[in-house]
């Protein structure tokens, strides 16, 4: 077993969640447990989990599954794979009790010392073992044989009894059984009622922590009140760290119930199977979305489907990538050729009238559009370039195409308002560039080639949402790339929205990101705290009435990004592999007087750690410093491997 060590220090992102409902997560085989079966859930003192199953002892450390089996040929294994239950005594020495015996594991080798198997061997039936750890240490009850006590290197018996147990407990030196009837016994005599014991009768298991009761039955588990897990046997549960409630259940592996519900709501799986691309706010104050592949859903205020505009209402294409705002309709943008726009009194979807003098200058494929004006817009499209057009009433009276030859690329993503007569063009393969109208000349950006949308914030600064990072333009033509190194979830961004706070909100190919623009710390989120999915599609955002929306393979989520609550939850770091030359070895082999030493032909080494933190594992960041060899921190991110090599021979 490894050990918890101090040499690095730990920076978690904050999770930033509400009190509000449960957020279930089921560990099972398919995770790599070794049944799903889970009989007894247990957390030692270092922080990881166990789970005592049907077929084997499982630890978990969230991340990783490690697995002890019996082997009928090595008496330093499991006494049995059947693991009934879990303890850590007062001394720190580690029990598990078996169908077959009580072992006691060394944590350092992994290996088993074996008691009570003679005494297994004579006795029939399951379970006959049950365990104890109280102030005066460590007791075992033996199915009509009696009750012993650990004792240094050995048990000694203590008390006689022809009980079977299915739960016990030391009173002093006097036992208080609850046989395999549910019957309580005191000293070998029948009581009516045990305060500690009796919550268990009819029940597989009882935890009280403070005001809170929880009860395990075989349909399922029952929390003040509240039925969860409804229909699933439950057989154990444990509150662990975090606030995390941990059940033991028949079939279904472990449940991991967090108390706390992540700030995200979501809308999702409702839009056909499509992927979310664009939303906007009609007249009536509902939220449209538009989605690739299955039209327009317009949405009430509590997420459910209004309306549903396709094809066979007038839409050119079922795949929409954009809308805009104008003084009376909202115009949109398909996959198809031309444009539609819905009538903001009416709700009536058009199509743009586009006369066949100007049926090449036909907008197709449209992904951004920004209204100026009255009856200007500016239309961008994936492979006909940018295309100016202006409209009278339904019909586009004039239009001109700014292609390659200006812009780099006919594949434009987005377009925005420079404020001062110029555009900001994001285009697939040419980067951005800063195009000033009346001059006709585009001034191309050094950024990353490959844009999938622009933002500008309060501060006139352009924010580039790239396939390779996020860059901010400055007003004074300064630019700062943002990518997996200095936190993004992802380095491809879909999109970003700037918030009230000074904020910038951002989806990613991996969960959103919340950039602070003040301090550039970065806080990570992922499906796991409550988002549609962790991948996000490219321009879909919006913020209204402070709310922000981000839109994604699965459908949409939706936050308030003030409403915000900080963990102060560090978690301890767990020394979880040691290497040599990329090969397994034991740290304990290399420790003299308490010092690592290493022979310097021995080359690389390294180490692998894991941050104990079972609902944000995979947000948590890691920096290091080798003193003597590292002049600053190095940030190895969500990654947990340190590794060593070319050091000159020394001390570090």
């Amino acid at each position: 077993m490894k050990r918890i060590i101090s040499l690095i220090i730990l920076l978690c992102s904050a999770l930033l969640l509400p009190a509000q409902s449960y957020d279930i997560n089921f560990i099972t085989s398919s995770e790599g447990l070794s049944n799903s079966s889970v009989i007894k859930v247990f957390q030692d003192s270092d922080g990881v989990m166990w789970f005592g199953t049907w077929d084997g002892l499982n630890s978990w450390n969230s991340r990783y599954i490690h697995i002890w089996k019996s082997r009928t040929d090595d008496p330093t294994t499991l006494s049995s794979n059947v693991v009934r239950d879990i303890a850590e005594d007062n001394d720190g020495n580690f029990w598990v009790c078996t169908d077959r015996g009580v072992d006691l594991m060394d944590r350092k080798t992994g290996k088993f010392n074996r008691f009570f198997t003679a005494e297994a061997a004579s006795i029939s039936g399951e379970q006959p073992f049950s365990l104890f750890v109280g102030d005066d240490g460590l007791f075992i009850f033996l199915d009509g044989r009696g009750i012993w006590r650990y004792e240094t290197d050995h048990f000694s018996k203590i008390f006689d009894s022809s009980l079977t147990c299915r739960r016990f407990r030391m009173d002093g030196i006097v036992p208080v059984v609850l046989d395999k009837e549910d019957h309580l016994y005191r000293n070998n005599f029948t009581i009516e009622d045990d305060e500690i014991l009796s919550p268990y009768i009819g029940n597989n298991d009882y935890l009280k922590v403070g005001d809170q009761t929880y009860i395990a039955r075989n349909n399922g588990l029952f929390y003040n009140g509240q039925h969860l897990l409804e229909g699933i046997p439950v057989l154990s549960v444990f509150i662990g760290t975090q606030g995390v409630v941990w059940a033991g259940t028949d079939m279904r592996g472990v449940a991991r119930i967090n108390p706390e519900r992540p700030m995200f709501s979501t809308v999702k799986d409702i839009f056909g199977g499509c992927a979310v691309r664009c939303f906007q706010e009609d007249n009536n104050g509902r939220l449209m979305v538009g989605t690739k592949g299955s039209g327009i859903y317009i949405l009430s205020s509590d997420g459910t489907i209004d309306r549903r505009i396709t094809t066979a209402n007038g839409l050119l294409s079922n795949s929409v990538y954009c809308f805009a705002t104008s003084e009376d309709r909202i115009w949109i943008g398909t996959e198809g050729i031309g444009l539609n726009y819905l009538d903001k009194d009416s709700g009536t979807v058009y199509r743009l009238s586009i006369p066949d003098s100007l049926s090449k200058l036909a907008p197709a494929s449209v992904y951004s559009i920004l209204p100026k004006g009255r009856d200007t817009l500016w239309i961008a499209t994936s492979g006909h370039g940018l295309i100016r057009a202006v409209i009278n009433g339904g019909m586009m009276v004039s239009a001109k195409r700014y292609d390659a030859s200006l812009l780099g690329s006919n594949v434009i993503y987005s377009v925005i308002d420079g404020g001062d007569g110029s555009l900001w063009i994001g285009t697939r393969g040419s980067g951005v560039r800063h195009l000033y109208v009346e001059e006709e000349k585009a001034d191309f950006i050094p950024s990353e080639y490959d844009v999938l949308s622009l933002v500008k914030d309060s501060s006139d600064r352009i924010w580039v949402c790239t396939s390779d990072g996020l860059d901010r333009i400055s007003v004074d033509g300064t630019i700062r790339r943002y990518t997996e190194k200095d936190g993004l979830p992802n380095n491809t961004v879909h999109g970003a929205v700037p918030d009230e706070y000074g904020s910038l909100w951002i989806s990613t190919n991996r969960g959103l990101a919340k950039l602070d623009t003040a301090s550039e710390e970065i806080f990570s989120y992922y499906a796991t705290d409550g988002l549609q999915d962790n991948e996000f599609s490219d321009g879909a955002y919006y913020i209204r009435d402070g709310h922000i929306y981000f839109g994604g393979i699965r459908g949409i989520t939706r936050f308030d990004s003030n409403a915000t609550i900080s963990n102060t939850f560090v978690p301890p770091l767990l020394q979880y592999g040691f290497f040599i030359n990329n090969e397994p070895a034991v740290l304990e082999d290399y420790m003299h007087n308490g010092r690592l030493t290493i022979r310097h032909r021995k080359g690389s080494f390294s180490f692998l750690f894991v941050p104990l933190d079972y609902i944000n594992s995979e947000r948590c960041e890691l920096q290091y410093r080798m003193a003597g060899f590292d002049k600053d921190w190095v940030r190895l991110g969500t990654s947990s491997t340190l590794v060593f090599s070319n050091l000159d021979i020394g001390y570090y």
